[in-house]
């Protein structure tokens, strides 16, 4: 018989990276995946989680200050055409 069961892993709001332990990327429960994420440096503020990556703790007021947004970028009219190459 095949159990479909949920796992839970924490993705940066950022950048998008995954938190992977080592040995583990995903959990059977939120708690536990955000707990461990925290002891390998990760922060949640505001809701949004972030990788050590993508902030910096002020050393005086210990506050956490969140690097800008990463823009999306568009695709151009050159990176469209050569993706239309590559399948046909």
């Amino acid at each position: 018989m095949i159990v479909p069961e949920i796992f839970y892993g924490v993705k940066c709001n950022r950048c998008g990276e995954m938190f992977e332990s080592g040995d583990y990327a995903y959990y059977s429960d939120e708690s536990s995946v955000f707990d461990e994420a925290l002891e390998y440096d990760w922060i949640e503020q505001n809701g949004k989680h972030y990788c050590p990556n993508c902030y910096d703790q002020d050393e005086e007021t210990d506050e956490f200050k969140i690097y800008p947004e990463i823009p999306i970028s568009m695709p151009t009219e050159n990176s469209i055409s050569i993706w239309k190459k590559s399948f046909s």
